[in-house]
């Protein structure tokens, strides 16, 4: 895993294009998706911010549901967790 800065963000534009599942990102990334908008979901578990990124079936809606940019926080630091249905922060299986 490794640790997410903002210049790694700016070079790609996309945090999806820098960012893997289980990396620490920075606390200037969290604070300046902060400041865009207000969260999308937030509680002790997660936090969702921004558009969403697709809609991906949920078996359990047995419908297309969307995904957001997902983070969760693990003591001093703001993992990322993926693209994740609204509410949730394990990024949904992609099945065909």
């Amino acid at each position: 895993m490794k640790h997410v800065t903002i210049e790694d963000w700016e070079k790609v534009r996309f945090l999806t294009k820098v960012a893997n599942v289980g990396d620490s990102i920075d606390d200037e990334i969290i604070n300046k998706l902060l400041n865009a908008s207000s969260p999308t979901f937030l509680n002790s578990k997660c936090l969702q911010v921004g558009e969403p990124q697709r809609d991906i079936y949920d078996p359990d809606t047995n419908t297309l549901q969307p995904t957001y940019l997902t983070f969760s926080e693990e003591g001093s630091n703001w993992i990322y967790c993926g693209c994740c249905f609204k509410g949730k922060n394990t990024e949904p299986i992609l099945t065909i």
